[in-house]
């Protein structure tokens, strides 16, 4: 799909900037286990499921045989990850535990890393900082399950990113 978008608009795609919320939160950080290389810097919005950056367990629950899954030799690549600048946005108020509780089948970290979309977000970020993945949490006041009323502080964020990258930093 990048391929296509890069031959359709004639757009470098080498690298790019990707964010997702709610179940493209899901998609955008399981996409960055696989093609870190790829990354500009990512924004990770909301998921709800989460794929732990535990080798000992099977994907999605963690990542110890996505080498395989994805016939993708080296990943994840760790060190490679800690080089991709990454956000972490969820709404303060993004607290229903419906949608969560309805999950068919939780794995032992989703359930590890709590109820609500706020506990799971900090959990993710926690457990990629403790192997060597830096990243910044932002938690928008007042706001819920919302992406949309998310926009301005990813757009500030990403806004710095665009900075740094034109500087060369």
């Amino acid at each position: 799909m990048i391929e296509q978008a890069a031959q359709t608009w004639r757009i470098h795609t080498d690298r790019f900037y990707l964010h997702g919320f709610s179940g493209g939160g899901q998609f955008v950080h399981r996409f960055m286990y696989l093609y870190p290389s790829r990354l500009a810097a990512v924004s990770i919005g909301a998921p709800g499921r989460l794929t732990a950056p535990d080798m000992q367990s099977l994907w999605p629950e963690g990542v110890s045989n996505i080498s395989q899954v994805f016939a993708l030799p080296g990943v994840p690549d760790f060190r490679q990850m800690a080089r991709v600048p990454v956000q972490f946005i969820v709404g303060e108020k993004d607290v229903g535990t419906a949608m969560i509780e309805s999950m068919k089948d939780p794995t032992k970290f989703e359930i590890e890393a709590g109820k609500t979309r706020v506990e799971r977000i900090q959990w993710l970020k926690r457990s990629w900082e403790a192997i060597g993945i830096p990243s910044e949490l932002s938690v928008v006041p007042g706001v819920g399950h919302d992406g949309i009323k998310c926009l301005y502080v990813l757009e500030e964020w990403l806004g710095r990113r665009l900075v740094d990258d034109a500087a060369g930093m």
